[in-house]
């Protein structure tokens, strides 16, 4: 498993709760933890190359997407894309909530999220929760990607 975070502190959150040794070491610009069959890539996702991760067969995005700002998510969309190999089968979780830019997290309303991955992934709305007590409605999605890399 492949992950990438740019927070130190969630990888470092992660390892501790496995209680299980790592080896660390350093890669293309990212600090590297390796705890048996897991990697965890600290850094910029954008600086992420296709070679990098062209085994990923599946993804998983809990709060990458509703962390960045409206002006970020169309180039995320892309590089996501470009990372992964057609087939490759994700789970992406957004919210919506009042306050247009509070945030992180941001609201990223379902159509916009249909918007930014519909032109390279198949895109299914899976399950839509009820708004918590911070009026945050949560969304998990399928992405599937499409065809050739483009």
């Amino acid at each position: 498993m492949l992950g990438i975070e740019l927070a130190p502190e969630a990888i470092a959150q992660f390892l501790t709760q496995r209680q299980t040794p790592v080896s660390r070491y350093t890669q293309a610009g990212f600090e590297i933890s390796r705890q048996g069959s897991v990697e965890l890539w600290c850094g910029d996702f954008f600086h992420l190359h296709i070679r990098q991760a062209a085994e990923v067969g599946a993804f998983y995005d809990r709060a990458a997407l509703i962390a960045l700002p409206p002006a970020t998510r169309e180039r995320y969309a892309f590089h996501l894309a470009q990372l992964v190999p057609p087939g490759a089968a994700g789970l992406l979780v957004s919210i919506t909530h009042e306050g247009e830019g509070a945030g992180p997290p941001y609201s990223v309303p379902d159509q916009e999220v249909a918007q930014l991955f519909t032109p390279n992934f198949r895109v299914t709305l899976l399950e839509q929760g009820s708004p918590d007590e911070r009026g945050r409605t949560e969304s998990v999605w399928s992405l599937e990607r499409r065809g050739p890399h483009k």
